[in-house]
């Protein structure tokens, strides 16, 4: 388990069920969204696209606010700013989770995959 001692394999294991988890609300909230949606007038790209931005938003604020503490400490000297500053750090604050929550959820996911897959590797040995 090289690769992983310096990150809290704790950590990676709970992030990691966390993004299990809502994976599957994102997939389920997809699918109930494009389901509904194709019935109408809509063009079909059109319902594909709103349908994977919904459910990845949603599927993935949980996952994005487990990640806040990572960023904060990195945009606290733009409360140094003010009005501007403080703009930008609540954009970021309620954006990051609601907007990039999936990125972070699909890096956890991965990160979790290969630590099973090196423990795996580690204990047939």
């Amino acid at each position: 388990m090289k690769n992983y001692e310096t990150i809290d394999r704790k950590d990676i294991i709970i992030r990691g069920w966390i993004a299990i988890v809502f994976s599957i609300i994102t997939t389920a909230i997809t699918l109930t969204f494009l389901i509904k949606s194709v019935g109408g007038d809509d063009p079909i790209h059109e319902v594909i696209a709103a349908s994977l931005m919904f459910g990845f938003v949603v599927g993935g604020i949980i996952p994005g606010f487990t990640h806040i503490c990572r960023i904060f400490d990195k945009i606290v000297p733009l409360l140094a700013l003010p009005i501007i500053g403080w703009a930008i750090w609540l954009w970021l604050i309620i954006g990051v989770p609601f907007l990039g929550g999936w990125i972070f959820m699909i890096v956890d996911l991965v990160k979790f995959l290969l630590l099973r897959r090196e423990e795996k590797k580690y204990d047939d040995r």
